[in-house]
């Protein structure tokens, strides 16, 4: 079966052509900086004009991982002023039958088909035969997911846990709440947890040193509001407003992954996934501090330790999953 996929995020897109049989095989795949576009139909028609032009087959289905929730066969994207509809893309492509899921549904569908070379054992645990899986990834926003057994396979399920409320478990993270709060009516756990949550993080940082203790919004200009570059500084030590930032990144985000396990106990494992976890958590000290957080404190110490915690290092894995949806779903 030829399938057309795409995952759609905050800031970039990829779509790929592909063969799915027993696996998803891909044809061709491009990748989009979703700033360079006014919308994704444009987007689709540009990839379906590279098609037409290597003369590649004419795919069956379609299935749109994007990121926000979908109603309707609609998606108003999170992060992104788009608005996905599934009639819409069917009659582009020519009336084939498409399904819009939310984006961690689509990681959803590859995570129980990934590989021991496609993830890092943070923690063995003690994984359980057909026992939930979650999954929590940090990218342009934050992203949820859970995975029960229903006879046959897992079936995924959409979860908008990205927008909860923060909850700080530090004092120093508390203070960061009182921070954000001078800004935002209400602070969730993306406004922390996000590539623009470690840029909050970093402007909190840069004016809690800066005055000795947190008074609120100065006007400063950072250096650089690119989360890729905060990290990349706080990583290498040789600043220590960086690195600050990124360790308390690291710790709210190994205290979520705590709270999401006791919340849906993924005895098959909890996936983190997302662009910003492996350029943080395959390094030490990051790790032992992200799975410190992550065992957390008191009366679930052991029951925390029996669940495998594991890092998703191939960045095309939403794409094989939305892949491998639209082969899967009843039409």
């Amino acid at each position: 079966m030829i399938v057309l996929a795409g995952d759609v995020g905050g800031s970039s897109s990829r779509l790929v052509l592909s063969r799915v049989e027993t696996g998803e095989h891909g044809l061709y795949e491009r990748r989009y900086d979703n700033r360079a576009w006014t919308g994704f139909s444009l987007m689709l028609k540009d990839f379906l004009s590279r098609l037409r032009e290597r003369s590649l087959p004419v795919p069956e289905r379609a299935c749109f991982g994007a990121a926000g929730p979908v109603e309707k066969r609609r998606c108003q994207l999170t992060n992104l002023p788009w608005t996905l509809d599934a009639n819409e893309l069917s009659y582009l492509l020519g009336d084939i039958p498409v399904h819009l899921v939310n984006d961690f549904v689509a990681l959803g569908h590859a995570i129980p088909v990934l590989t021991a070379e496609e993830y890092d054992e943070l923690h063995a645990g003690n994984e359980r035969r057909q026992g939930v899986k979650g999954i929590v990834g940090a990218g342009t926003g934050l992203g949820h997911g859970i995975l029960v057994w229903r006879g046959t396979g897992y079936r995924p399920l959409a979860t908008e846990g990205g927008h909860a409320g923060f909850a700080p478990s530090s004092a120093v993270q508390v203070e960061l709440l009182s921070y954000l709060l001078q800004i935002h009516t209400v602070v969730t756990i993306e406004d922390v947890l996000s590539g623009p949550g470690l840029v909050n993080i970093h402007r909190f940082v840069h004016e809690r040193r800066r005055s000795g203790s947190t008074v609120g919004r100065s006007g400063v200009v950072l250096v650089t509001d690119d989360a890729a570059t905060i990290s990349r500084s706080g990583l290498q030590g040789h600043d220590a407003i960086t690195r600050e930032a990124v360790e308390i990144f690291v710790e709210i985000y190994g205290t979520h992954v705590r709270d999401f396990s006791l919340t849906c106990l993924p005895f098959g494992g909890l996936y983190i996934a997302g662009g910003i976890a492996p350029q943080l958590l395959r390094r030490d000290p990051m790790r032992r501090r992200f799975l410190k957080a992550c065992a957390g404190r008191g009366k679930m110490i052991r029951l925390l330790q029996r669940i495998p915690v594991r890092l998703v290092t191939n960045e095309r894995v939403g794409l094989r999953g939305a892949a491998l949806a639209a082969a899967a779903f009843d039409h």
